[in-house]
């Protein structure tokens, strides 16, 4: 029982991890699309910062995996040239 209730919390915490994800992902889109909006009436404003970009690839390869898990395809990536 304490196992099962170890994995449930796994799952919920991965699966919480990845909504999270998903949400920075669509939060980046909308940005763009403001962006493209900006440039198209001629007030766009170059707005640089700093990121992780380690970061960034795994949570995208997270969501990535998420989707084709639940289409049975495997995915599989290893970074070589990012130092931790």
């Amino acid at each position: 029982m304490k196992r099962e209730i170890a994995t449930i919390s796994e799952e919920l915490t991965e699966s919480s991890q990845i909504q999270l994800d998903s949400t920075k992902l669509l939060n980046f889109y909308v940005g763009d699309m403001l962006s493209l909006a900006q440039i198209n009436s001629d007030k766009f404003r170059k707005d640089c910062c700093n990121f992780n970009i380690k970061q960034t690839v795994e949570e995208v390869m997270k969501i990535q995996k998420h989707k084709a898990d639940t289409m049975q395809i495997s995915v599989v990536a290893e970074f070589v040239s990012f130092d931790d």
